[in-house]
Order: C-alpha cells, then structure tokens, then sequence
C-alpha cells in the first residue's frame, strides 16, 4: 500500500531532518549513513525495495520525487501495519517517528524529541 503524504507532512519532515539546510536535496547526515531531504538510510531504502520490489538506490535520495515516493511506500507499509497493532489510526506525529525510528517509532511518544519538534513544526504551519 502506499500512502499519500501530504504537502504539510512532507515539509514537516524534510524540516526536521535537514533542518534549514541550503540544500536539503542533497543533505547529507552528520554520521554519512543519510541522504536528502528525508534522510533515507540505507536500511529505508531496503526496506522500500522488499516491500515494493522496485530498485531504487542511495542517489535516488537526492531525488526529491523518488525519496518522496520511497516515503511514501515505507510510510504506507508501517503505518497500516501499527493501525493494525493498536486498533487504531496513527496521528501524524507517531507517522513522523515511524519515518525517523522505524517500524516501531510510534511507540516512543509524544515526548521524543523528534516528534516535539515535528509538532512545532506543524503547529507553526497552523496545522
């Protein structure tokens, strides 16, 4: 399944994850192991690639279209697999840690420093 990101969402990720960056197509993160505005590693990408069955690679991070599309297809895979655990519909902040934490990220709270800042973001945008 994939899922469509709004363009609030998509803002609110690329702004946490490159924070400000110049040009955040071609961000990289501090450890080298993230790539682009979304900061897809390595292992995002391979996921993407197993679910989907499609062949991106690590320059289409770059690409804001594909890493958007990428978002899209993990998003979409994990979101409906958490909806299915808790028996309910994710808000946009525990979809946001999925994307920064993993399969699981929503389950950290609302307290975790990436979805604070997500939730700013958002609240900022007057979302």
């Amino acid at each position: 399944m994939i899922m469509e990101l709004s363009m609030l969402f998509l803002m609110g990720i690329a702004h946490c994850e490159t924070r400000g960056e110049k040009d955040p197509d071609h961000a990289i993160g501090k450890d080298f192991l993230s790539f682009g505005r979304y900061q897809i590693t390595a292992q995002y990408l391979n996921d993407v690639n197993r679910i989907s069955g499609k062949h991106f690679t690590m320059d289409d991070c770059y690409d804001p279209v594909k890493s958007q599309e990428m978002m899209e297809i993990y998003l979409g895979y994990y979101v409906q697999r958490a909806e299915r655990r808790t028996g309910r519909l994710l808000e946009p902040w525990e979809i946001a840690l999925i994307h920064r934490h993993g399969p699981r990220g929503y389950e950290r709270g609302k307290k975790d420093h990436y979805a604070v800042e997500f939730n700013s973001f958002m609240k900022k945008m007057g979302e």
